[in-house]
């Protein structure tokens, strides 16, 4: 023996891969433990789902991981037991399986699944699928499903335990689907170089689950844009607004601020995205459908209560100005020139000339007047222009009046608009509340009629050419 270890037997100490440590005690060197050679993988289908669903069905998947399993390791024995913890913030949980030599057993306690085998196992490659029902909790969060995994059918004995490959199943639970408008854009008043004009009221965007219920945790930048399938009103203004409560509002309630469109033009609609935040988790969204068409004009003005009011515009080669009768509301008045086409119309002026244009317009609780000045390139192109010519085409949503012939209106199904040509106010039969040419003149080689439209409850959309 030399001086060296007779050194430490005096000291007590004993020499194991250079670490001096106190005699007597076991080492790792002694009792190596067996190597892991049981691998599983474990998932959860959906792992999204709406939150407060009254039993809610998954599909939870046990691999014995195998060589073309996807795991990192090829597991070398066969899984026979499983324990599923389902998070405890899930109720009424009942579970089955319906493989042969497979049970559940029952009654399902405290969300706690025992799968258990009757002699039956899993092979290498292999996998099990077990049902769940369960109602989801009312909280928005990330929930974990624990799962144990042994070798023993009984779920007994130690040294037998599976190593789970990857990470235990999670459920995202009220976690947000997409993206939808709540407050639909409104027709807006065309932004100029000397003006701008914003859709009013503003526009506004909910975060929501599948199902539509709104998530209102979360924070999330969103962001509104044309679909320009559609056309695109070249918007600006606030066209990105952050979430409170999980709604975005896109300007100001009083509508000193907002989105605001520069090209006019007729059936435009806004698409929506965002990125939703929720702690680590990122949730891109985007809106499943489209807002409601809105239109572009060149006028859009408010007409006070207990008081009249008038707007002009012009198109191209047409004049269009209307006055509105007093009324007890407060209404807005919309004028848009060109902006419909004459494509699908049933209902042609007589010498109709090429460029002529649609007048829409828009008012609710008031009669109006609305006066047509057609230019001398209209009026040049009809034979025998030194009188006045042209026939006045009227459409409308609403059906209740007859045309200069005395009949019903034509029933437009690509518009779904009632058409015709107008009468002359005063004609033999006419009813009062009938809209109607009441004036035409000539002035400096344009051509000027005035159509009267009475107010009716309802009528508040008729266009004009």
């Amino acid at each position: 023996m030399g001086l060296l270890d007779s050194a430490r037997r005096r000291l007590g100490v004993v020499l194991v891969a250079g670490v001096l440590l106190p005699a007597g005690v076991v080492t790792a060197t002694a009792a190596q433990a067996a190597p892991a050679t049981k691998y599983y993988t474990a998932t959860v289908s959906p792992q999204q789902v709406d939150s407060g669903v009254s039993q809610q069905a998954f599909t939870l998947t046990l691999s014995n991981c195998g060589p073309s399993s996807g795991c990192t390791k090829t597991s070398q024995q066969t899984l026979g037991s499983a324990n599923i913890q389902v998070d405890p913030a899930f109720a009424n949980v009942t579970a089955s399986v319906s493989t042969p030599g497979w049970f559940v057993v029952q009654p399902v306690t405290n969300g706690l699944v025992e799968l258990r085998s009757s002699g039956t196992a899993l092979s290498p490659g292999q996998s099990l699928a077990i049902s769940v029902l369960a109602d989801t909790p009312a909280g928005v969060g990330a929930y974990t499903w624990s799962t144990q995994v042994k070798q023993s059918n009984n779920f007994s004995g130690t040294g037998n335990d599976f190593t789970l490959s990857g990470s235990q199943p999670q459920v995202l639970v009220g976690f947000p689907d997409h993206l939808a408008f709540v407050t639909q854009p409104a027709t807006v008043q065309a932004t100029t170089s000397s003006s701008t004009s914003y859709i009013c009221p503003a526009p506004s965007v909910q975060v929501v689950e599948a199902d539509g219920t709104p998530v209102t945790v979360g924070s999330a930048q969103v962001a509104v844009q044309a679909d320009t399938s559609f056309g695109d009103p070249k918007l600006g203004g606030t066209t990105s607004a952050a979430t409170v409560n999980g709604l975005a509002t896109f300007g100001s309630a009083d509508c000193s601020s907002g989105i605001s469109a520069r090209t006019v033009g007729g059936g435009y609609q806004l698409q929506a995205t965002a990125t939703w935040t929720f702690g680590a988790y990122h949730v891109s969204l985007s809106t499943a459908q489209d807002s409601a068409a809105f239109d572009v004009v060149q006028v859009l003005t408010v007409c006070s209560a207990g008081s009249s009011c008038t707007a002009t515009t012009n198109g191209s080669h047409t004049k269009a100005v209307v006055d509105a009768s007093s009324a007890v509301t407060v209404d807005d008045l919309e004028i848009a020139v060109g902006i419909d086409s004459l494509a699908h119309t049933t209902c042609l002026p007589q010498n109709e000339p090429s460029g002529l244009e649609v007048v829409r317009v828009l008012i609710d609780h008031r009669s109006k007047t609305v006066t047509l000045t057609f230019d001398k390139f209209l009026v040049n192109q009809a034979p025998n222009n030194g009188t006045p010519l042209f026939t006045i085409c009227f459409a409308a949503p609403w059906g209740n009046w007859v045309t200069d012939s005395g009949s019903a209106p034509t029933f437009n199904t690509v518009t779904n608009e009632y058409e015709g040509v107008l009468p002359t106010c005063g004609d033999a039969g006419l009813v009062a509340d009938n809209p109607c040419v009441s004036d035409r003149s000539k002035n400096a080689g344009n051509e000027i009629v005035s159509v009267l439209v009475p107010y009716q409850d309802g009528r508040a959309d008729p266009k004009l050419w």
